[in-house]
């Protein structure tokens, strides 16, 4: 377990070349409306297959529920433009499983070669039925067909949970390389005020517990930096009224929340509802073929009386560093309020500059063919230099102009250091890059 924690908690804090370029929260595809892509069925996730190198496409998986009491759960298929290419009936009707299955994960085998085995996996509550709660799994590489020696009974749920929306996110690190599934539960409540998560290895049995935010509907993996992300639809204040698209980023090592947050779209049309409707599903994803190795966050949304599909961009850090990491905290930063951008992991450093930028580039500096430090925002604005606030721990409040024509806009943000063990004295840390909120 040693082993397999420090495995995960050095992906989380690695610093990649390949993490630049658009800003965390970016919507990057046009909204699909998946009403009108599932045939009027009523939407409730969705997860994203990249198929192989000699052969990548891109499939969206939407799991969709027809309120009919005698009708199958379905996993839509859907191409990269939202159109229906084929579907796969589950073994529960609606009225075993009222809510249909609740979210989707992906598990993503490299066969070498270019070629991959990907499953698809479901997760559906059936004991308002007399049931249990069971992870479907799916041959994406068999377009949809069931793959029942690979589900997953859950067992170990507290006796109290009641039937609710669950999350669902796939862990190929998890049980020391076993894999294992982690489980979000949006209406649950903890002591601490917090919805509960659990942690299943692939025989169903619970391993351990931890914490999301409230209501969190959609939870997601990213293998590549070692994070969990979550999408929750509980109202969090704004200076232009509450949102319930809230998105979220957890350590994969601790399981704790890192601070870096982000929303849903919030042009999405909602009229007398919340801007940008109400979060359900999540997944997430690396870009594959021609196009850079790029996260995408995948959302399901309910707005205007439907749902729809769109992406975002992320994450937050990207870039080489070797002065600490950037971070984000009282975030999500929207217009008219405030923020702070983060450096941890920096116990030597004295003193502390913020540059602040509307553009991203890789610059860089010192001698040899590997430097140890890169410029990753230029030209930026510099603060002041500020004292840390904690031992290897700078923060810096933002506070943001309530200008409309802002909204959307990239930023980008890297830390300059005093530290005497930097060549010069001076060091950069890692940058971090997102969107201002409307």
């Amino acid at each position: 377990m040693a082993i397999d924690d420090l495995y995960v908690s050095s992906k989380c804090v690695k610093p990649r070349p390949d993490e630049d370029g658009v800003a965390l929260g970016l919507v990057t595809t046009p909204p699909i409306d998946l009403a009108l892509a599932t045939g009027g069925l009523s939407a409730r996730a969705a997860a994203v297959t990249r198929g192989s190198a000699a052969s990548p496409g891109k499939r969206y998986w939407i799991s969709a529920i027809d309120q009919t009491p005698a009708a199958a759960l379905q996993i839509v298929q859907l191409n990269n433009v939202g159109t229906a290419t084929g579907n796969t009936p589950l073994p529960s009707t609606t009225l075993q499983a009222p809510l249909g299955a609740t979210d989707l994960a992906v598990e993503t085998v490299d066969l070498g070669g270019g070629q991959f085995q990907e499953w698809v996996y479901a997760i559906v509550d059936r004991r308002a039925s007399g049931g249990d709660v069971v992870v479907r799994a799916l041959d994406a590489n068999a377009n949809g067909a069931l793959a029942p020696a690979l589900d997953v009974t859950l067992t170990g749920f507290p006796a109290a949970l009641a039937p609710q929306r669950f999350g669902l996110a796939f862990d190929p690190s998890g049980d020391l390389g076993a894999c294992t599934f982690w489980v979000s539960a949006s209406l649950a409540v903890t002591p601490q005020g917090n919805s509960p998560a659990f942690e299943f290895d692939r025989q169903g049995n619970l391993r351990r517990t931890g914490q999301v935010p409230l209501r969190t509907g959609g939870l997601a993996y990213d293998d590549t930096l070692g994070n969990f992300y979550g999408f929750s639809a509980e109202p969090l204040p704004s200076p232009s009224g509450p949102v319930q698209v809230n998105g979220y980023e957890i350590s994969g090592y601790t399981f704790e929340q890192t601070g870096v947050r982000f929303c849903g779209d919030l042009t999405l049309p909602n009229p007398g509802g919340p801007r940008g409707g109400v979060a359900a599903g999540l997944d997430a994803y690396r870009t594959f073929g021609t196009t850079r190795n790029e996260l995408r966050l995948v959302c399901v949304a309910d707005a205007g009386g439907t749902q729809w599909l769109y992406e975002l961009a992320g994450p937050f850090r990207y870039g080489y560093s070797r002065f600490g990491t950037c971070g984000m905290q009282d975030g999500p930063p929207f217009l008219g309020g405030a923020f702070s951008v983060t450096l941890r992991g920096v116990p030597t450093s004295v003193l502390a500059m913020l540059f602040l930028g509307s553009t991203d580039i890789i610059v860089p500096l010192g001698p040899g063919p590997n430097p140890e430090a890169f410029a990753s925002v230029l030209p930026g604005v510099p603060t002041a230099f500020v004292p840390p606030t904690a031992p290897g721990h700078f923060a810096l409040p933002i506070a943001l102009p309530n200008t409309a024509s802002l909204g959307y806009a990239e930023v980008f943000f890297q830390w300059l250091v005093l530290d005497a063990t930097a060549p010069g004295l001076l060091g950069f840390s890692q940058a971090g890059k997102t969107v201002l909120y409307p």
